[in-house]
């Protein structure tokens, strides 16, 4: 079995964590069946059966990116604030991969007054209206090469690609503060990888109709809730580990599930956006 350390994913960044479990989302469909996710001290490891190094592993995603291009759910709409009745149709004629990703976006029974879906919680700060949060996704999509998945995934992160990091990257919520503090002017500010892997996280965190408002998997009350775990875990023991609520668990029920840390970002209001602040660890 061969083990990547993913130097550019670090455990306390809430962008990181979520562009490693897109990463592990794309290598469970590039290698079925046959890859793991572990966390060491600083960052992830990716476990492969594969004989795969950093090289093949880059050039393993700019072939797969390649290949199925921009996905369906990007070229539909600008934005997932539309009818209730436009969704389901698209929910109907959709296949079982893009149904997964639309389960994560929205619910046609959750609903504003004008009969518009209410989004995911995913759907913060950084795109203007007139953009439209698909498609800003879309954006950081055409920008993907290979060098862009060798930045998210090895690191460092150079912030030097256009586009927004959609509210998701708390050092470039604090960067746009410093900015608007000195009044100096704004430039390239999104590392388009680690944005795009962590789009592609998405289909982990469904949301579902809560007793109040819509609600998302991850997200309790205004913050996001990770765990960091040793043991390598497919896909599918890190999608149960992800609907935890472990603000409820006990430290004995933690070290039983080989939980190692739970940290949270907080959901804090920027302007008439919304954004993840830095990581900060809880148990």
């Amino acid at each position: 079995m061969s083990e990547i350390a993913l130097s550019g994913l670090n455990p306390d960044s809430p962008l990181g964590v979520r562009a490693a479990l897109g990463l592990l989302r794309v290598c469970d469909r590039i290698f079925p069946a046959s890859c793991r996710l572990s966390w060491q001290r600083i960052h992830a490891v990716l476990h492969t059966r594969h004989s795969c190094d950093e090289g093949q592993l880059v050039d393993a995603l700019d072939q797969d990116h390649r290949q199925h291009g921009t996905p369906p759910w990007l070229a539909w709409e600008k934005d997932i604030r539309v009818a209730a009745e436009t969704f389901s149709e698209l929910v109907a004629a959709s296949d079982r991969s893009t149904q997964e990703v639309l389960a994560a976006l929205a619910h046609e029974y959750h609903k504003d007054k004008n009969g518009n879906l209410r989004p995911t919680a995913w759907r913060m700060y950084g795109v203007k209206e007139r953009t439209g949060w698909l498609a800003a996704i879309g954006d950081i999509v055409k920008a993907m090469t290979a060098d862009k998945w060798r930045e998210a995934v090895f690191g460092p992160w150079r912030y030097e690609d256009n586009g927004s990091p959609l509210g998701w990257d708390p050092s470039v919520v604090q960067r746009h503060a410093e900015q608007a503090r000195t009044s100096s002017a704004t430039g390239p500010v999104a590392t388009a990888g680690a944005v795009w892997l962590a789009a592609l996280s998405l289909p982990l965190f469904p949301v579902f109709v809560g007793q109040r408002r819509l609600a998302t998997t991850g997200i309790v009350g205004d913050a996001f809730y990770w765990p960091i775990w040793t043991h390598p875990a497919t896909l599918s023991t890190v999608r149960f580990l992800l609907q935890l609520d472990y603000r409820k668990l006990s430290p004995e029920q933690r070290q039983a599930l080989g939980i190692r840390q739970v940290w949270r970002s907080r959901i804090v209001d920027v302007g008439e956006r919304r954004a993840l602040e830095a990581g900060e660890l809880v148990a």
